[in-house]
């Protein structure tokens, strides 16, 4: 949608741009206004689509949204009571503004803390904090 956007935009832009210059032409009789906002035109759209492609791509290869810190989102998992360590955490875009998470949660087995207890305030925690309703987490107890 985002493309389909930039190409109605700089369909715009150039039409405006070459209304402007026909203006500056007949008052001024200034020939280089027509090439040199072209040449705007062109660098404009050009800065677009290569932010929209490489958004593209970072989500093709299922990278991790910038504005998401594994670390920190490590950190938070396991100061969950009962965590004892936290594995295979991946976290990806699937499409712009929609992420996902999987992890792995080993929890102690001498801990009072339940599977049902550890499993919600993760889900709580990934849902409210970080905005990601499409999560997938294991809770498995920790045999020692």
């Amino acid at each position: 949608m985002r493309g389909a956007y930039l190409h109605v935009l700089s369909d715009t832009l150039g039409s405006v741009a070459a209304v402007v210059a026909g203006i500056i032409i007949l008052t001024t009789g200034w020939y280089f206004a027509d090439p040199i906002l072209s040449i705007v035109i062109a660098l404009m759209i050009s800065l677009s689509a290569f932010r929209l492609l490489k958004d593209t791509v970072h989500v093709l290869l299922e990278g991790t949204p910038a504005h998401l810190d594994v670390g920190e989102i490590k950190n938070e998992l396991l100061s969950i009571e009962g965590v004892a360590t936290v594995s295979d955490l991946h976290i990806w875009t699937i499409t712009s503004g929609i992420e996902k998470l999987t992890v792995h949660l080993k929890i102690n087995s001498d801990q009072p803390s339940t599977h049902d207890d550890v499993l919600h305030k993760a889900k709580t925690y990934v849902h409210d904090s970080l905005h990601i309703a499409k999560s997938t987490i294991q809770i498995e107890r920790d045999p020692n």
